[in-house]
């Protein structure tokens, strides 16, 4: 599904798929992807569609024009659950 022209107030979670263009070089799922999250288990989804439309947002007016101007690259961390941030202030840092 491409909804990289669909206005972000028009977008819900429940049409989401992680497959779905949200942008036009990014998908829903890359938002959202976590290693961390993927190794212990935690969800990583959006908690509202406030935080679903935030992160499209950004998606479109900061990180697709770096891809634009640069290529390809994978966002580190453009979403973090709130289970996922708890994790990560108890993770000792890498030192």
């Amino acid at each position: 599904m491409d909804l990289s022209l669909t206005p972000v107030d028009e977008i819900e979670l429940a049409q989401l798929a992680p497959r779905t263009l949200i942008a036009p070089n990014f998908r829903a799922y890359e938002l959202t992807q976590s290693d961390l999250a993927s190794r212990r288990g935690i969800s990583n989804g959006f908690d509202s569609e406030q935080h679903l439309r935030s992160a499209i947002h950004l998606a479109r007016h900061v990180l697709q024009p770096v891809r634009d101007a640069f290529g390809a690259f994978t966002p580190n961390s453009v979403y973090r659950s709130q289970a996922l941030e708890r994790t990560l202030k108890k993770s000792p840092r890498p030192g």
